[in-house]
């Protein structure tokens, strides 16, 4: 997870690359309450640089793009099991994110999704405040398909290469990348 860049308001975009990740196992090893304080830590960051802005530029903007990669690359084992174990995280970060910032959101994108990925939208879905939903935009696999749109939101320099082709060598290079996290990794590294 981290900043892909601006769109074109000169917003930051937040990026979260749940292809690559392992959101659950990462919770499991260093707590939920971490993992909520990061991404509370970005997002006040970015109301900073709206902040910003809005007094550089005289106009008000407080809610930003969100891309959520969900593809199913085979380069990190376990899709679907690290998939199903990111839920509980995500159900309890969005709780307090719609709780205290219900605004924060200017448009969801949730690229690459493979059929599979319906299972794991069903179990998410009700949590998803309804004037949430109605900014979600959930995309398949083929960038074509959908890269015009993005292009609508966000300026060249902002999407990288792994968001325009399905290219093995440009998902190979895509950041951040991500991993399984190993049971009992933090203590190991005491």
């Amino acid at each position: 997870m981290g900043l892909l860049g601006a769109d074109r308001e000169g917003l930051p975009v937040y990026v979260q690359r749940c292809s690559q990740g392992d959101f659950g196992g990462l919770a499991r090893e260093i707590g939920q309450e971490v993992m909520l304080v990061h991404q509370l830590m970005i997002l006040e960051d970015n109301f900073e640089k709206a902040w910003q802005m809005m007094l550089e530029t005289g106009k008000v903007q407080f809610s930003f793009i969100e891309l959520y990669d969900v593809g199913e690359y085979n380069l990190v084992p376990k899709w679907m099991r690290r998939g199903l174990a990111a839920v509980p995280v995500f159900k309890g970060i969005a709780g307090v994110l719609d709780r205290y910032y219900p605004e924060r959101v200017r448009i969801v994108f949730m690229l690459r999704a493979p059929s599979a990925f319906s299972v794991l939208w069903q179990l998410v879905l009700p949590i998803v405040p309804t004037e949430t939903r109605q900014k979600i935009r959930v995309r398949g696999p083929v960038a074509q398909k959908w890269l015009f749109e993005l292009q609508e939101h966000l300026p060249p320099e902002t999407i990288p290469e792994w968001l325009q082709t399905e290219s093995i060598e440009a998902f190979h290079k895509a950041q951040p990348w991500g991993g399984i996290v190993p049971a009992g990794a933090l203590q190991n590294m005491k």
